[in-house]
């Protein structure tokens, strides 16, 4: 891989701490990898001695495989994935599992709706925090509330010194802690009763932390914190770290949060070799905690650290990167040179509206002037960047949907996904089939206002004559009666089947939104549409759908969907509704890019588009409302400046452009409201041009292409694809999710209170027989009312068994949760080890748990799954002599039958060379293992090949 001279410089300086300053396009993602192939093949690193945190697990693994195909070493040990993985890997291995040693990190959405459903258990007075005018409704507590939880947690705050700290203040002081600034002064405040507010919120951090235990939860920052705590207090486990780690490499530094900082830093603390990448001009992540100064400190903190500076941008043409750095030096913005590699000009346009309806339809013509005149390959080259898609693109959106159908588009990030055509047709469909009688929160969510609005939609695509559209829809029951008014066989066949299912949700009343939901996928027959490239992304936006719906069904009700519509309507605008966090995986290359700016940081567009550039809008220039005001000296980092991210965006914004870049305005808002031009625009007009029509003028040389296709597996689904290979593809690559099973839930009780034992173990711990009942409570997960108690003693005996079992076999304990993982063709396959240990012979045992009775064990291909254990573990130099397969059920068990041949891995790499080559050939089988297995299947309704009988 050939590289300038700054970075091969860069990658292979290794004598102090090193700090890379990296401008847009200046090749960052080489330079990582050059240094990673470096510290393997010519420094003699050990793979797994190396730490290498990125933002992204997209961005993880991509430099992952770039690694493995430049070294000739097994870099399947070697740690390259987000600080939160590896804080989970901390908890896991070092004794954080003692007290977690099961729990389900909470993204956004389920955060969101976890929070919205104790609100009121945690004791703050809503009404009185409206009187105050500091929140107006409920979701705009949850906000302030959750980044006011995050704000204490990143930042080590004990709350005790906080409450007493702002209570000890004068009353004035105090007041203007909490009270917002549109307060009108005559209003009376009751200076007693703001203080028993302020302590109410302060003190609703610890209710939060303990519900969140009480449900097996933890938020991000929460996992961060139990992994800092676990490094902090135990020596051993430190020195363990220190050791294992002697090369730390850090990404995206400028988005860092003080608790990462302060994890990471202690482990490199040791042997001082550390290299931070990153540029603070692209920091945009404060929302999430990300505080650019501690760039600032780095050098402070290593005084005998060296700067090296990427400054040759291979991305953006010359005129790109010039009024790029020209808006950083005009808002006196500190920055390294900028060097453009490509010597091609482009000039900037700007396409001005005298509405905002109008701006959005002469941009909307400008993108479709470019496909057909040639000048793009596809709509995919096109990404248009809101500083607020929900609040700014709403004209966009209208105008895609109704004048210019033509053009397919995708929308990401924030709750703007929600506004995906294939997103508003089935949450239509499911009011439709549920008869929901409130259909103003049906057209609020959809825009819809009967069933023949969806017949157009992406998923349907059925042109039907508009005399049709008041038609009483419920009524048809007869394909007959439809296609003798000219509907086509397909179409008819589609309404038959929603109105069938639609009476039998009315005559049952029992109907769940998760199983109805993919009865509604089954009816329109999603899978057709992989025939089509340009609909993918329909198919891939509706398993995430999957997920939203399955974190309602799993906080708040299975079958209440009024609620669902209700809470979908209400998000705010900074939840992400992406899955993937901070991460957009573009999937249908073909389709128009609407996105906020944070879900482009590490995209880059042949054609990129900035619209709304007025004033209030871009930069957004409201002060910031926390919900109680925090003294400056309890921060560990000084806060970063809110004005000095919107001029980040914008920045971010400009570089993710290759070829074109395009601004745009309006004098009006739709209302009729005159606004003025963002000072952004004004302090590059001069070197802006308007743009006239003339296409000859725009060359666009680049492609937005798909990147590396790299994927990560859980082994898990090996099991999965074993079974069904339909099933892993609707599972684990579409991402379509349904409920834990009973059973599952089961097994991770028995893993929960498994887990606890095993790691008083490793400490020398007996576990004592009264100490079962307190390890079941720790452990339990709600079963539901009736069979709580019916399991509960079953359970406890299955504890009893195997505290009986390991307490006469173990010797010592070896590793608990320890990650494993192997390499094939781009596709990662990772899992965990349940526990290792040497047993009283010396032998070191395998050992996986399994909630079933022995003869039932190899239905799981547990079998597969030890050897591929056992073969990773011995890659990595850890010796493993017996493997076995633990029946947790099994009353009277001879553990030399649940033994497990790991002798021979052949079998196992048969099965991971067949899955390999069943996802790159893209072709999925349905199941052998008979019709039972599949009327179990929560995707049974939309599986093809249930449907064929096989």
């Amino acid at each position: 891989m050939k590289l300038t001279d700054s970075q091969k410089h860069a990658a292979e300086y290794t004598n102090s701490p090193l700090l890379i300053v990296a401008g847009p396009g200046s090749g960052k993602t080489r330079v990582l990898t050059q240094k990673g192939v470096f510290l393997i093949e010519e420094m003699d690193f050990d793979p797994k001695s190396i730490l290498m945190t990125t933002f992204t697990i997209k961005a993880s693994e991509e430099i992952r495989q770039r690694i493995e195909d430049g070294t000739s070493k097994d870099i399947s040990t070697m740690f390259i994935g987000t600080v939160h993985s590896f804080c989970e890997n901390i908890i896991k291995q070092y004794g954080g599992g003692d007290t977690y040693p099961e729990f389900q990190v909470l993204d956004d959405f389920k955060r969101y709706l976890f929070v919205k459903r104790n609100l009121r258990n945690l004791g703050i007075d809503l009404d009185e925090l409206k009187k105050l005018k500091r929140v107006q409704k409920d979701n705009e507590l949850i906000v302030m509330l959750t980044s006011f939880y995050d704000m204490i947690t990143e930042n080590l705050i004990d709350v005790d010194s906080l409450k007493s700290n702002i209570l000890d203040q004068d009353d004035n002081t105090i007041v203007k802690n909490i009270i917002d600034y549109n307060l009108k002064k005559d209003v009376e405040i009751n200076v007693d009763q703001v203080k028993i507010l302020i302590e109410s919120v302060i003190d609703s951090y610890k209710k939060y932390v303990a519900l969140m235990e009480a449900y097996k939860f933890l938020d991000f920052c929460h996992l961060e914190s139990i992994a800092w705590n676990v490094i902090d207090s135990d020596d051993e486990v430190l020195a363990a770290l220190q050791n294992k780690f002697q090369y730390v490499l850090i990404d995206e530094f400028q988005d860092i949060n003080p608790l990462q900082w302060k994890i990471l830093s202690r482990i490199a603390e040791k042997h001082h070799r550390i290299a931070c990448v990153g540029d603070k001009n692209q920091s945009i992540y404060g929302f999430r905690g990300a505080n650019p100064n501690i760039f600032d400190y780095f050098e402070k903190e290593y005084p005998n650290s060296k700067r090296i500076d990427l400054g040759d941008n291979f991305r953006s043409k010359k005129d790109i990167v010039d009024v790029s750095s020209l808006f950083l030096k005009r808002r006196a913005r500190e920055s390294i040179n900028l060097n453009p590699m490509r010597s091609d000009d482009s000039s900037i346009f700007y396409v001005e509206g005298e509405t905002e309806k109008e701006a959005s339809r002469g941009v909307l013509n400008f993108i479709k002037d470019l496909k057909e005149k040639r000048i793009i390959d596809s709509y995919g080259d096109v990404a248009v960047l809101f500083r607020s898609l929900k609040y700014h693109g709403s004209d966009f959106i209208k105008l895609l949907n109704m004048d210019f159908k033509d053009i397919s588009y995708s929308l990401y990030g924030g709750i703007s996904f929600l506004g995906n055509d294939e997103i508003r047709v089935l949450c239509f469909l499911l009011g439709y089939v549920f008869s929901l009688d409130d259909r103003s929160v049906v057209k609020q969510l959809t825009d819809f206002d009967t069933l023949f609005d969806v017949f157009s939609s992406n998923v349907i695509d059925e042109e039907v004559d508009e005399e049709h559209d008041d038609l009483n829809w419920t009524l048809f029951l007869n394909e007959e009666d439809l296609i003798s008014r000219g509907f086509s066989k397909a179409l008819s066949e589609k309404i038959v089947k929603l109105n069938i299912l639609r009476d039998l949700i009315s005559e049952k009343d029992s109907a769940e939104i998760q199983t109805i939901f993919y009865q509604l996928l089954g009816v329109l027959d999603i899978f057709s549409l992989e025939e089509e490239s340009n609909k993918i992304k329909v198919i891939y936006n509706l398993g995430r759908f999957s997920e939203i719906i399955e974190d309602f069904v799993g906080i708040y009700d299975r079958k209440n969907l009024l609620m669902f519509f209700n809470i979908l309507s209400a998000v705010p605008e900074n939840v992400n509704l992406n899955k993937k966090a901070d991460e957009v995986e573009v999937v249908d290359t073909d389709a128009l890019n609407l996105m906020n700016i944070h879900q482009a940081k590490g995209l880059e567009f042949p054609v990129v588009i900035i619209p709304s550039l007025t004033s209030r809008r871009f930069p957004k220039l409201k002060k910031s409302r926390a919900l109680l005001s925090i003294p400056q000296h309890f921060y560990l980092y000084d806060p970063y400046n809110p004005l000095r991210e919107e001029e980040n965006l914008f920045y971010v914004a400009m570089t993710r452009t290759q070829d074109q870049l395009v601004l745009s305005y309006f004098n009006k808002y739709n209302s009729g409201l005159n606004t003025k031009i963002s000072s952004f625009f004004e302090c590059l007009e001069d070197s802006l041009v308007e743009f006239d029509d003339d296409f000859d003028k725009i060359n666009v040389v680049s492609s937005s292409g798909e990147g590396l296709n790299v994927k990560l597996i859980d082994y898990s689904a090996i099991s999965t694809f074993v079974d069904c290979p339909e099933r892993f593809k609707i599972n684990y690559l579409y991402g379509f999710k349904a409920q834990e099973i009973f059973m599952q839930k089961v097994g991770l009780i028995y893993h929960n209170a498994f887990a606890k034992i095993n790691a008083k173990l490793s400490k020398n711990n007996h576990v004592l027989d009264e100490q079962v009942e307190k390890i079941l409570d720790d452990s339990w997960i709600n079963l539901g009312e009736e069979k709580n108690n019916l399991f509960r003693m079953r359970i406890k005996a299955g504890i009893k068994r195997y505290i009986s079992f390991i307490s006469l076999d173990l010797k010592r304990v070896v590793g608990i949760e320890q990650p494993v993982s192997l390499i094939r063709d781009n596709i990662r396959i990772r899992g965990r080890s349940d526990f290792l240990y040497e047993n009283q012979k010396g032998e070191i045992v395998l050992m996986d748990y399994k909630a079933r009775r022995l003869a039932n064990i190899l239905d799981t291909h547990v079998d597969l799954q030890l050897k591929f254990y056992a073969d990773a573990l011995k890659r990595d130099n850890q010796r493993v002599d017996k493997a076995v397969a633990y029946p947790i059920d099994e009353e009277h068990l001879n553990i030399d039958d649940a033994c497990i041949s790991v002798d021979d891995g052949g079998e196992v790499y048969e099965v991971l060379e067949n899955f390999v080559t069943c996802i790159k050939n893209k072709r999925f089988e349905g199941s052998k293992k008979g019709t039972l297995f599949c009327k179990e299947c929560p995707y049974r309704f939309m599986c093809k090949h249930f449907k064929g009988g096989s």
